[in-house]
């Protein structure tokens, strides 16, 4: 089984206070924000602004899961699309709860960007693919296997 790995974004537009895009790009935040402020795409009255952008795994879902907070915390114009009227502080509160991949994530999942897909992890000891897992030096291991290496 695999995730989608990407960045969920924060876009904002000077002219339209209060109102935030926010979506998710299995591309660079920059790259979707050239895109956004083409013409043609949602015509804005000025140029979009990146307010901030976290690189995630299981990108598609966590972007559901943040539109349903913000439908509770905030209001939706339209359904159909990702703008949200609601205070910037309550965006970072939402964007604080997402799990980021971390670099040594990102760096073990060197193909990740490129394809847009992870691929299940395993222990580097006893190939395991559930539970939690750490770093120990250069191996990723599952929690009894740290347990055993530590005893």
């Amino acid at each position: 089984m695999t995730e989608s790995c990407g960045h969920i974004y924060c876009f904002s537009n000077p002219d339209m206070p209060g109102l935030f895009k926010i979506g998710m790009t299995e591309r660079t935040p920059e790259e979707r924000l050239r895109e956004a402020n083409s013409q043609g795409t949602w015509r804005p009255p000025s140029p979009y602004v990146i307010e901030m952008s976290k690189w995630v795994n299981g990108v598609r879902a966590k972007e559901r899961c943040l539109h349903r907070l913000l439908e509770r915390y905030g209001e939706r114009p339209n359904e159909r699309r990702e703008f949200f009227r609601v205070d910037l502080e309550t965006v970072n509160l939402c964007f604080e709860l997402l799990d980021e991949a971390t670099t040594r994530e990102a760096r073990d999942m060197s193909d990740c960007r490129k394809s847009g897909r992870l691929t299940r992890r395993r222990c580097s000891r006893c190939a395991a693919t559930a539970g939690e897992y750490m770093w120990r030096g250069e191996s990723l291991l599952c929690m009894p296997c740290i347990g055993l290496l530590s005893a």
